[in-house]
């Protein structure tokens, strides 16, 4: 089958055992030549930056910049990567469905997974909307509108083809000017304000590597953000409950919780997946 789109994958020149963790993810499914490695940005070694966020996110935006500024001359869909992701197996055919569908005269971008608001709402809503069922890898792809939504994360998106030089001008604009928000929180924003459509599709065609993300290359152990990005692996097509279990164990471990904890706790997973509503 015809890839669908041009792709791209993100890997700072100091990450070599991360370009090769994508490298292996990539050709696992025969798409070794079919994505191009982006030399990322290492925002600690820019000379010159203005703006208002940390040299990690600086580099992070400019380097998703270069890689839309790439797709440009393509005239496809293009898909970016960064080199923690984790595919599954039917992410081409599910691309694939879509660049066949008029979804992209629809939206501009489409998110193959994104991390949510790790509060029992969301995560509900979230859950809800993926469907019932343990095996969720065969379950049929849906698409959830993110305007309004708490979202974050840039690790894989594609662009509809019509829209990649205008968002590539919008971003480096923003760049030039000195950006106020790390790249995600921006495009949330252009997306809550209306100058862009996106949706991701549930449930997700990718996800991240729980160490790899946990071991970055921009920002410390952070503990509430692997926490977060567990949750968010829970909703992968092929979602690991036993790497979830060890990240957590590793990672999250809180002890044992006294009785009023522990029906807090219980309550809580009513709330979330019992036939909870509103009083």
């Amino acid at each position: 089958m015809m890839q669908p789109f041009q792709g791209y994958f993100i890997n700072l020149d100091r990450s070599p055992d991360r370009r090769r963790s994508i490298e292996s993810e990539l050709g696992k499914y025969g798409l070794g030549a079919a994505y191009a490695r982006i030399a990322a940005v290492d925002g600690r070694n820019v000379a010159r930056q203005v703006g208002k966020i940390s040299p990690g996110a600086y580099g992070c935006f400019a380097s998703h910049i270069q890689a839309l500024g790439n797709g440009i001359s393509t005239g496809q869909n293009v898909h970016i990567l960064e080199d923690d992701a984790v595919l599954s197996p039917s992410l081409v055919s599910i691309a694939g469905d879509f660049a066949r569908q008029p979804i992209f005269d629809q939206i501009d971008i489409l998110f193959t997974e994104v991390g949510i608001r790790p509060d029992s709402v969301t995560v509900a809503a979230f859950d809800k909307a993926c469907g019932s069922g343990a095996d969720r890898s065969r379950q049929p792809v849906r698409l959830l509108d993110l305007k309004n939504v708490v979202w974050f994360g840039m690790t894989s998106y594609l662009v509809a083809r019509r829209c990649v030089a205008a968002l590539h001008a919008v971003l480096k604009t923003e760049l030039d000017n000195g950006p106020t928000l790390p790249i995600d929180l921006r495009i949330r924003h252009l997306v809550d304000t209306g100058r862009l459509r996106a949706a991701v599709c549930l449930p997700f065609a990718t996800s991240i590597d729980l160490e790899l993300d946990a071991n970055s290359t921009i920002r410390d152990v952070d503990r509430s953000r692997i926490a977060t990005n567990i949750i968010r692996h829970a909703f992968f097509r092929h979602a690991d409950p036993g790497v979830m279990k060890a990240a957590l164990e590793k990672y999250c471990s809180v002890g044992a919780l006294d009785g009023r904890r522990s029906a807090l706790q219980q309550a809580i997973t009513f709330t979330m997946f019992g036939d909870f509503r509103l009083p």
